[in-house]
């Protein structure tokens, strides 16, 4: 949820706006229109303490040593348990059962739970069931039941509304604290109406939910659009330069005693897998590697001034490209490195198989990289750079690299000697470039569907905000019936 928005460099603020408080974040638009607008409200308003039971607390913190790993004892319910949809049993951990008798910690039923510590705190929030097992909370969610008038409901859609949303991330934000301290929830501002308009809310709220959120059917349809095009693009790949993507692989692997070789890895037998370069080029007609297309850069060296300001290269996952990781002064960096320049491609030996490859942008002219990588300069002569790329990071190479990289720790690495020989479908620089255009041209029809697919969400999201900010106003039939008329105009 973007709750914070940017501060102007000079605002001046009136003094019934001003609190005791000097740190200038405080004082966010964001923050500012919260506030007023819950001022300007014609609802009256009283506190969240006020309409708390008296058995409000935090929950405990048993030690992780009588954590149990076997079924037995009752649940420990942790803020990583704790969402808007409800609370997570299944991956709880177990605590013996005498911890249930910490009665501040149990809970009942329409409790109200509230992640208070860590990065979500306070945005993490349900109802306990009517059935649940037996479990307690630990010290990083603070629990509560409502008094009889209030809707434990309508309380949490209420605090998750953008007004308070607000309030509370501007005390949690500036205070420095990492929690969400009982003064602070008890003087959070709740609306003073009866249970029936409170029930009222929520009806209304849940029969616009299905506008707000994304619809399945929707979905499905831009995914099925998506789908149809990496179809089509795996299709060209595969027809003007022989690369297949490779095959499925079940669950489970079943092997006839036959084709049982002296390997014992599973992944030698996994038919997901491209073990060699003979099976990685089963399907070109002619064939050339890395090594004769390119130059390896191979001249890594830890530099002459060791104030030399370097700028090191990273490589996003997913073939998104390349991105400058940090300015470091030469003599920080422990190992040799060596600069690219720009139209270079940069692969990661580690990170090949989850596509860490890329080519080296105009700002990154210069960079450096470790060992890590290998750098080549490609002869445009016989391979187009853009091409090549393509090619490397498509499922078929992923396949090859999964199979021959190797390590004696969880780091396993693609040895040059496997990328140099790389084999490369051998199609003329004419042919090449008609295949580029037309990747490119899949790709920009794919790029415009995930576009339409986000905007879409997007859209959603808004919406959802929007009706979250005016709240009460779901009680009143021509406000209701207005927000109900944007939403459909805006989705359309």
């Amino acid at each position: 949820m973007p709750i914070v928005s940017e501060k102007p460099l000079i605002e001046i603020l009136s003094p019934e706006e001003q609190h005791d408080r000097f740190d200038i974040n405080y004082y966010l638009p964001e923050f500012i229109d919260a506030e007023k607008s819950l001022e300007s409200s014609s609802t009256p308003l009283t506190t969240l303490g006020e309409i708390m039971e008296n058995d409000a607390s935090y929950g405990v913190l048993p030690p992780s040593s009588c954590y149990l790993e076997d079924e037995g004892g009752i649940l420990l319910i942790r803020s990583s348990n704790i969402t808007n949809e409800g609370i997570d049993y299944e991956d709880a951990i177990r605590v013996p059962s005498e911890w249930l008798d910490s009665e501040r910690a149990r809970i009942k039923q329409n409790d109200i739970l509230i992640s208070i510590k860590g990065a979500r705190a306070f945005f993490d929030m349900c109802v306990a069931p009517e059935e649940s097992p037996e479990a307690i909370v630990n010290g990083s969610i603070f629990r509560f039941q409502c008094k009889e008038h209030v809707s434990p409901k309508f309380v949490v859609l209420w605090l998750l509304s953008k007004s308070i949303q607000s309030l509370v991330f501007r005390e949690r934000t500036n205070l420095g604290i990492s929690y969400i301290s009982l003064d602070i929830l008890k003087s959070i501002p709740f609306p003073d109406i009866s249970y029936d308009e409170q029930l009222k809310i929520i009806g209304r709220y849940h029969s616009v939910l299905p506008m707000l959120s994304p619809q399945d059917s929707i979905i499905y349809a831009f995914n099925k659009k998506l789908s149809a095009i990496t179809k089509k693009y795996n299709s060209l790949l595969s027809s003007e330069c022989g690369v297949h993507p490779p095959k499925k692989s079940g669950k489970v692997i079943v092997l006839k005693p036959h084709i049982f070789s002296d390997r014992l890895d599973w992944k030698c037998y996994d038919p997901s897998y491209v073990g060699s370069q003979e099976a990685l080029s089963s399907m070109y007609g002619e064939w050339t590697t890395i090594s004769e297309i390119s130059h390896l850069k191979n001249d890594y060296s830890k530099g002459e001034d060791p104030n030399e300001e370097c700028k090191l290269l990273k490589i996003r996952l997913h073939g998104k490209g390349a991105a400058l990781r940090d300015i470091v002064e030469r003599r920080k960096i422990s190992g040799p490195l060596t600069s690219v320049k720009e139209g270079q491609l940069v692969f990661s030996r580690i990170r090949c198989a989850q596509k860490g490859i890329a080519i080296v942008p105009h700002d990154l002219d210069g960079a450096f990289i470790s060992k890590e990588y290998y750098a080549i300069e490609v002869d445009s002569n016989k391979y187009i750079t853009q091409l090549l790329f393509r090619i490397l990071i498509s499922d078929r190479y992923v396949a090859f690299y999964k199979s021959v990289m190797t390590g004696g720790t969880t780091r396993y690495r693609l040895a040059v000697d496997d990328f140099l020989g790389l084999r490369l479908p051998k199609v003329t620089v004419e042919m090449q470039e008609k295949i580029l255009a037309a990747l490119i041209e899949i790709e920009n029809e794919a790029d415009a569907v995930r576009s339409e697919k986000e905007a879409y969400i997007q859209n959603c999201r808004k919406n959802e905000q929007r009706v979250l900010s005016n709240l009460l106003h779901l009680s009143e039939d021509k406000k209701f019936q207005s927000i109900q008329k944007r939403i459909s105009e805006a989705l359309q």
